[in-house]
């Protein structure tokens, strides 16, 4: 227990470059009561050591988060737990007689809020809320699993796919459909023509050539996602060839 009254005692008073023997022993009885951790035992009312409550895990991130929400509650904010997240506002008179509007969002099981500020008007405070909880509802979904499409509904044998990807020039590749079973997709990359746009070197337009397979080339297995996407073999996703040559640059 001594080793985590030091612990305590650097962290709140790091910033300020100074020990109090006063507040410090205040400081570390309401740290302990709050997780109801005997100074005796140094252990909780659970009978767990202080070093176990105190690992990242998700039992402790939750436990810390609810003595926190209870503490707010006890001070007058209104708490809504919603699906993916917890909303905590506040309203209340401030110095000089002006009304402030607090705003606080936890986050799936984060013991920390993701959001924590202040707003002049309760307007403001709620269309800041609603961008934020819309935001971690988007990052919800695009976490879970995307269940995997039949092949056969978006794919053909013989059909030309592309990717075209780039950051100081457009790379473009092509790659004909030699399998489609199951939710999986066989490929390989064909060669393509190429020529000078307008007559810069660096700019051009290109195209496949149908049946002419790169020297080599491997058979590309790739699994179809639910909105009939497939990952390209280099970056991005793969898009269907519609016969019209694709622009292409290269860094001079």
């Amino acid at each position: 227990m001594i080793y985590l009254f030091f612990l305590i005692n650097k962290a709140f008073f790091a910033s300020r470059n100074l020990l109090s023997p006063i507040l410090s022993p205040f400081f570390v009885a309401k740290f302990l009561n709050l997780f109801n951790i005997s100074p005796a035992t140094g252990r909780g009312s659970d009978g767990r050591k202080v070093q176990d409550s105190m690992k990242n895990t998700k039992a402790n991130r939750l436990a810390i988060r609810e003595a926190i929400l209870k503490q707010h509650k006890h001070s007058g904010w209104s708490i809504d737990r919603l699906e993916n997240c917890i909303v905590c506002k506040t309203e209340g008179a401030r110095a000089n007689g002006k009304y402030f509007f607090d705003l606080k969002i936890f986050k799936g099981t984060a013991a920390r809020p993701t959001c924590y500020y202040t707003f002049s008007t309760s307007q403001r405070r709620d269309e800041y809320a609603q961008g934020v909880i819309e935001g971690i509802n988007k990052w919800v979904e695009n976490r879970k699993p995307k269940k995997a499409a039949k092949a056969e509904d978006h794919f053909y044998v013989g059909d030309v796919l592309y990717s075209s990807w780039g950051y100081d020039q457009t790379n473009v590749e092509f790659y004909q459909v030699v399998g489609v079973k199951g939710s999986y997709v066989s490929f390989i990359e064909v060669c393509q023509n190429s020529s000078d746009f307008h007559g810069s070197p660096c700019g051009g337009l290109t195209q496949p050539r149908r049946n002419e397979f790169v020297e080599d080339a491997p058979v590309i297995k790739k699994l179809v996602q639910g909105d009939g996407t497939v990952k390209a073999p280099i970056s991005g996703t793969l898009s269907k060839w519609e016969g019209k040559a694709i622009r292409t640059s290269s860094y001079a």
